[in-house]
């Protein structure tokens, strides 16, 4: 039918041959005309929608002449003469354009003569022209209805080449039909209307689902497609209308949001066609509305109807915006031989860049419709805890990107959710020792919303047990819940901090290893004074630790000699050999201790940061929470001691379900501990 392949491949190639011809001495485009072209590509019309240039409507608006020739084939006998043909055309094709083009359009056919086919019949209609038509029409005697069509040399960019011949054969502007496209009994005019149509750059609207030979023919409501059943004359859309001059700049709306309109259809007064930005320059969804009146007799409802344009230029495969023929028309939603994209007043669609078309109701041949837009908002988080408490949590989180104010609502587990337009909270009132899941959703005033993902928390105990050491001066820092601290000196910069009951009272005290000459110094208090025990123990470059190696409520010192990759343990803080002392772990590990089972007794293990993991004694192997240095607790009140990572003056603790907390405590060049005091 119409459109064939082999039609456009011509009508590309001359197109192509023609703009490479002045393109090729400069080269491919350079990065200044490809800049130039970006900003004065889509000026050339008043909206500065449409790529290309002022040449697309070379020979769409006033008369057009064509000029009608028949070819006399070796295979062909179809009866047909130059003025029949041309008397056809005139009274039938002509008269369609006028009432598509509401009058500014009028192709008119004069009589040529007949050539023999030889060697084409293109070539010889050329060798035989002498009147100048803006292009020709060329009727073989074959018994077909099928055509197609040359749409002619033209610049598709000002600046990029010459003007282009207005005239045939200089333009190579032709169109080739078929006999039954014209004459016989039931003659297919709208092959005639069709391949006119890609002489005035009217493209293909499809869906891109179908493949084979009408692959881009199954839109049933465009002249330039499927028409229907190929048979039936019919409109092309409000979009190829503009692109021709025949719709009024005044009569088109560019939507720039949220709003009603009222459009009306081709021979009635008022705009007639919307467009919706979709984000990108040249990709636009455009709207109007169809009558089933007149030509457009055929279609089965009046209706608001939805198609896409696409000129961006992997649209086409270019490097360049699309133009002409090359543009991307669709009808949305791209389903292949349907009327989904026709709309009745009730119907709502969304649109590629996620507003809503909603139909509200035809006024006689008027349509009402509205744009809200239904995109939600991009809202990814992550939600942080940026502290947390025993009664309280801080949350922070990045804004959610959207065109439309943006409020957050904050659940804290099965508490109603309570809403902010700021990108942090604090949620209070909350239970001590506690897991809550924390959901945030971004909503915009239209109520699409969408969530970030979860965060599971738990809240402190009522009894914080947190210390934090600096080094640099010997201060610690003690935690006393909600945000309350205490503080006392106890040391010299450089010395290690301990924390444990070196007495067995139940409270963890302070305590220092001076590595340069392996001396513990422990009190008994956590208040500022001397020592109340101190001792040597160990040699320069051992790591201490401490912990209850026998079971008996006391705490006592030990260390770790990374040279030898050996524990000396001592069972009383005092001066003497180690109780027991034995190998265990690879160079780079770094020693923990703790009661790993609950059973009152503390281990040691081996923290293997390449691996990320925990090694045990007895071969337990556990993973560590995130980065940062470790620090060993009962986090949870099990017995059963466990891990936190501590950085840049964070403590983050996660227990066995994922639950969260969040402390801040001392600086980056600080040292957390964990223990028990009053």
């Amino acid at each position: 039918m119409a459109n064939t392949t082999r039609g456009r491949v011509w009508r590309e190639l001359f197109l192509v041959a023609f703009i490479a011809t002045f393109l090729v001495p400069w080269g491919p485009a350079t990065a200044n005309q490809r800049a130039r072209l970006g900003a004065d590509v889509y000026g050339w019309e008043p909206l500065g929608v449409i790529a290309g240039s002022s040449e697309l409507r070379l020979h769409s608006r006033g008369e057009d002449v064509w000029e009608v020739w028949v070819c006399d084939t070796t295979a062909g006998d179809v009866s047909v003469s130059p003025s029949q043909a041309a008397a056809v055309l005139n009274r039938e094709v002509t008269t369609f354009y006028q009432w598509l083009s509401e009058g500014a359009y009028r192709p008119v056919f004069t009589v040529g003569g007949t050539v023999l086919e030889g060697s084409g019949c293109t070539n010889a209609v050329s060798d035989r022209v002498t009147s100048g038509p803006n292009g020709v029409i060329i009727v073989t005697d074959n018994a077909s209805n099928g055509g197609s069509a040359q749409s002619g040399i033209w610049c598709p960019y000002e600046g990029l080449c010459p003007p282009s011949p207005e005239t045939f054969p200089d333009n190579y502007r032709s169109v080739t039909l078929g006999a039954h496209a014209v004459v016989g009994p039931n003659p297919r005019l709208v092959t005639v209307v069709h391949e006119l149509g890609h002489t005035l750059h009217f493209g293909h609207s499809y869906s891109g689902r179908t493949t084979g030979t009408w692959a881009e023919y199954d839109d049933p409501i465009d002249v330039m497609s499927k028409a229907g059943d190929r048979t039936r004359l019919m409109a092309t859309s409000a979009l190829n209308r503009y692109i021709s001059g025949w719709v009024d700049p005044e009569d088109v709306i560019i939507a720039g949001g949220d709003g009603s309109y009222t459009l009306s259809a081709l021979g009635h007064p008022g705009d007639e066609l919307l467009l919706v930005p979709n984000g990108e320059q040249g990709w636009l969804t455009a709207i109007d509305v169809r009558l089933p009146t007149g030509y457009d007799s055929a279609l089965p409802e009046a209706g608001v109807t939805v198609h896409t344009l696409d000129q961006r230029a992997e649209a086409c495969g270019s490097t360049l915006p699309c133009f002409g023929l090359s543009r991307r028309v669709s009808q949305w939603p791209a389903i292949a031989d349907s009327y989904d994209h026709v709309l009745a007043p009730g119907d709502d669609l969304t649109l590629p860049n996620g507003w809503v078309l909603s139909v509200r109701e035809r006024v006689g041949d008027r349509f009402v419709v509205a744009l809200a837009d239904g995109a939600a908002p991009v809202f990814a988080g992550p939600v942080l805890a940026t502290g947390i408490e025993a009664s309280s949590v801080s949350l922070a989180w990045p804004a959610a990107a959207a065109g439309r104010p943006i409020v957050y609502d904050v659940a804290v587990g099965s508490r109603p959710p309570f809403a902010t337009s700021e990108t942090s909270a604090v949620a209070t009132g909350l239970a001590p020792d506690t897991e809550y899941a924390i959901q945030v959703t971004a909503r915009d005033d239209r109520g699409n919303q969408v969530p970030a993902d979860p965060l599971v928390v738990r809240t402190l105990t009522a009894r914080d047990k947190w210390v934090a050491h600096d080094p640099a001066s010997g201060r610690w820092l003690f935690r006393l819940g909600e945000g309350i601290e205490d503080s006392v000196y106890y040391g010299v910069p450089g010395d290690i901090a301990l924390f444990c009951d070196w007495d067995g009272d139940g409270t963890d005290t302070v305590g220092l290893y001076r590595p340069y000459e392996g001396f513990v110094y422990l009190r008994n208090s956590n208040t500022l004074g001397f020592a109340d025990v101190d001792f040597f123990y160990g040699i320069p470059t051992d790591i201490p630790l401490c912990g209850d190696w026998d079971g008996d409520g006391i705490d006592t010192i030990g260390v770790y000699r990374p040279g030898m990759g050996r524990f000396f343990l001592r069972n009383s803080n005092s001066l003497g050999f180690a109780d027991v002392d034995f190998a265990f772990g690879s160079p780079g590990d770094l020693p923990l201790a703790g009661d790993w089972d609950g059973d009152g007794v503390d281990t040691v293990a081996m923290w293997r940061p390449s691996a990320g993991t925990v090694l045990g004694i007895d071969g337990e192997q556990w993973p560590v929470p995130g980065a940062g240095r470790l620090i060993v607790g009962d986090y949870f009140g099990t017995g059963q001691d466990g891990f936190a990572a501590y950085v840049d003056g964070v403590i983050t603790v996660v227990d066995d379900a994922g639950a969260q907390q969040l402390i801040r405590l001392g600086t980056s060049r600080t040292v957390a501990l964990t223990g028990w005091w009053d």
